[in-house]
């Protein structure tokens, strides 16, 4: 067993997916980021999200496309014939105060292509709802998995 798991990418262009800068990397033990002082909250909350999918038996991208500009969502979750696109946010942002946070966390999905559950898992998702996206706290999605 490792210490760190590779999350590849899931890109439609080439270059994206042979590009080795776009991978991501996650403990298998939440626990040692909390030694690393560069550790967020947020990046914390990620790594925690992406060893539950894998648990789960999803296999996990993340995912990258192109649409005038750079779209990232965080994970592609595919099992069989079911799709995710997640987001994963510690917190959502407001549209009015930080809105390239906001059109970050909430316009990449939208810009998704492909059929998928789009999920967006944040602390504060309680009170959130979005037309075309599932908004989650990270209880509530790990309990759907």
């Amino acid at each position: 067993m490792y210490f760190v798991n590779q999350c590849e990418v899931y890109s439609y262009r080439k270059k994206d997916v042979l590009n080795r800068a776009n991978r991501k990397y996650y403990f298998n033990d939440t626990g040692m980021a909390l030694f690393l002082d560069e550790f967020e909250n947020e990046r914390i909350l990620e790594n925690v999200i992406f060893m539950e999918l894998l648990k789960s038996g999803y296999k996990v991208k993340a995912y990258l496309a192109y649409k005038n500009e750079n779209i990232e969502v965080d994970f592609v979750a595919i099992k069989g014939n079911e799709k995710k696109f997640i987001q994963v946010s510690w917190l959502r942002g407001d549209q009015n105060e930080n809105s390239s946070l906001y059109k970050r966390e909430f316009g990449n999905r939208e810009n998704v292509k492909g059929d998928g559950e789009k999920i967006l898992v944040l602390m504060d998702a309680d009170d959130l709802s979005h037309p075309k996206i599932d908004c989650m706290t990270p209880v509530k999605f790990i309990l759907s998995l």
